[in-house]
């Protein structure tokens, strides 16, 4: 018997009418539908509604630019809690949902599914990366959470624990799929140079009316920041190695050149002003790995670029009338690096050792997810957590036992001696440009690595896997091209 849709198809006159429908009517009935269930329910809900489907349209639409709003996202919020009462600018990137992660946070965990979807349903085609190392860190997660249970971990933390170790390389490989092409890196690149000096200026803005973030660890008494987010650091740092570096090799010129500079101005005022002791030093030994590995002729031009900075620097801050309180703290806050008997230091010390001392007794799995270490009774629970210790060697450590920390030097071993190879073939590559800047950078994570538990921030560690990711595909683009060639075209022999 035929069905009922097929006798009225056959009908001449009713095929006419659905041929007259407005092919938009059923969107619109769709948004009508959605509308009313919105106004049904409270605020809230319908907002994190919304939100949702936009965020699930565009990601499944384009979801290269997904991702680029995503680290926007990272580069205007920040992964800090405000205070009570607080008055400087912070847009906290909240849980809104009880259980889940941070807004952010799920948003990428939205887009990594759906990719991984599209990859391996749709496309059927596989990362441009192995993911053997994602199989392995995997089963050394597993490990270190079972440990957790056996040790009895807090069970608020293994949630918090596991996205924070898995988080970043989750980050890599989203990133190696999605921002596979140097128009992409371009993209975002440029995306987030605007959106940094955005915030950067309003958060100049903020310090300058006295309504800074409030700093109070080596001072009697609390005094005015510029800003205590170390992402934001992190992204403003590295912005300035990748636009300094391309302004003297001449990769951009003219308008773009003074557009880039200008940006980076508010980002080298609020790192000077932040007074982060590991950031000033990573940035120095960031600018140091830069000067090493740019050709000779790079070199001079760098030179050159360093001392104007530095002569821009003095002028400006005696036009701006730099006061004495600033400049002695600046100059405080130098001289505590090397102060053994300075609070910060000898905290990270005492920290440190205890650490070790309980790890002794499970040197190979570690604590385990969800741990804690013994409590040195110095300061305030709820002001220095006992789940994290302000040194990521340690803590990674800590949480997944020595097999994780020995893939985590591993991985690191293997991105170093990628970069050298590639330095010494395509020193003069345009890639070269962006990859080199990235590398150095890599003084910056060591500084903050040392100093503070970067996989419990992930927004840090989220930025991280993404200048890593940019830095791989643009090496393994040029030696794609150069093999597609039959040859080194972009091989020097300046490579002092």
């Amino acid at each position: 018997m035929p069905s009922f849709k097929t006798v009225m198809l056959k009908n001449a006159s009713f095929a006419g009418m659905i041929d007259e429908v407005p092919s938009f009517i059923f969107p619109v009935a769709a948004g009508i539908a959605v509308g009313l269930f919105a106004v049904s329910v409270p605020l809230m809900v319908s907002a994190i509604m919304f939100a949702g489907m936009v965020a699930l349209l565009v990601t499944v639409a384009r979801p290269d630019w997904a991702l680029c709003l995503y680290f926007c996202g990272v580069a205007f919020m920040t992964d800090d809690t405000p205070k009570p009462g607080a008055d400087y600018f912070i847009i906290p990137d909240a849980d809104i949902i009880e259980g889940l992660p941070s807004a952010l946070v799920t948003f990428f965990l939205l887009m990594f599914c759906v990719t991984t979807a599209r990859l391996m349903i749709l496309e059927q085609r596989r990362p441009p990366v192995s993911l053997i190392p994602l199989a392995v860190f995997g089963f050394f997660l597993v490990v270190a959470l079972l440990t957790g249970f056996y040790r009895g971990g807090d069970p608020e933390l293994y949630r918090v624990d596991f996205t924070g170790m898995l988080f970043p390389v989750l980050g890599f490989y989203l990133c190696q799929t999605l921002l596979n092409s140097r128009e992409r890196i371009m993209r975002m690149l440029y995306l987030l140079l605007g959106v940094a000096a955005v915030k950067a200026l309003i958060l100049t803005a903020y310090y300058l009316a006295g309504r800074g973030w409030i700093y109070q660890l080596d001072s009697n008494a609390a005094y005015r920041i510029t800003t205590m987010d170390s992402a934001d650091l992190l992204l403003f740092i590295t912005l300035l190695l990748m636009v300094a570096h391309l302004i003297v090799r001449g990769d951009i010129k003219g308008f773009q050149a003074i557009a880039a500079g200008a940006a980076c101005l508010p980002l080298l005022y609020i790192v000077v002003f932040s007074y982060r002791r590991a950031q000033w030093v990573g940035l120095v030994f960031s600018a140091g790995l830069l000067f090493l590995g740019a050709s000779r002729k790079t070199r001079n031009k760098m030179a050159m670029l360093i001392l104007a900075v530095l002569l821009l620097g003095i002028a400006g801050a005696v036009t701006a009338g730099l006061d004495a309180d600033k400049a002695a703290r600046i100059g405080s806050r130098i001289g505590s690096i090397f102060d053994t008997k300075q609070s910060s230091n000898v905290y990270h010390v005492l920290e440190s050792r205890q650490v070790l001392i309980d790890l002794s007794g499970s040197p190979v799995l570690g604590l385990g997810l969800g741990s804690k270490h013994s409590p040195l009774g110095l300061y305030e629970v709820d002001e220095v957590p006992a789940n994290v210790v302000h040194n990521a060697f340690l803590y990674i450590w800590m949480k997944i036992g020595l097999p994780g920390l020995l893939f985590f030097f591993w991985a690191a071993a293997v991105f170093g001696r990628r970069i050298l190879r590639f330095r010494k073939m395509y020193i003069e590559s345009d890639q070269w440009g962006l990859v080199l800047p990235v590398a150095a950078s890599t003084g910056l994570w060591l500084a903050t690595f040392l100093t503070g538990p970067v996989p419990w921030y992930l927004h840090q560690t989220g930025l991280i896997a993404l200048f890593a990711s940019i830095a791989v595909t643009l090496m393994r683009q040029a030696e794609d091209v150069s093999i597609q060639t039959g040859g080194d075209s972009d091989e020097s022999s300046d490579c002092e």
